[in-house]
């Protein structure tokens, strides 16, 4: 199954490809534990992504509910990911949408 979101390390700071890697990864994992399959990643982003953009009366319950769920999975997610990573400062992931949706979330992060 094609994963529909992608994500990048964001850090000043050099890291080597291996540990860059074993940080997305571990981000990613994190991310579905809490979210599910990685249609529902992205279902949660893209809600996140609407509800953020639209006044709370433009958005339907459905998509508030999922929209909801986003910044608490990042945050779990980004912990996870940087878990054991030293000396990176300022560091997020950014999450992207595959084609089939647009925009991406940052600060909120393969």
């Amino acid at each position: 199954m094609e994963r529909q979101y992608t994500v990048a390390l964001q850090a000043d700071e050099g890291l080597p490809a291996p540990e860059r890697i074993a940080a997305e990864i571990r981000f990613v994992s994190a991310l579905e534990r809490v979210l599910g399959e990685p249609a529902a990643v992205a279902d949660t982003l893209r809600a996140w992504q609407t509800a953020s953009d639209s006044q709370a009366d433009e958005i339907d319950k459905g998509t508030a509910e999922r929209a909801v769920r986003w910044p608490a999975a990042y945050d779990r997610a980004v912990r996870a990911g940087l878990a054991g990573v030293q000396g990176l400062r300022g560091a997020s992931f950014e999450v992207k949408l595959a084609r089939r949706g647009t925009g991406h979330a940052r600060g909120t992060g393969l």
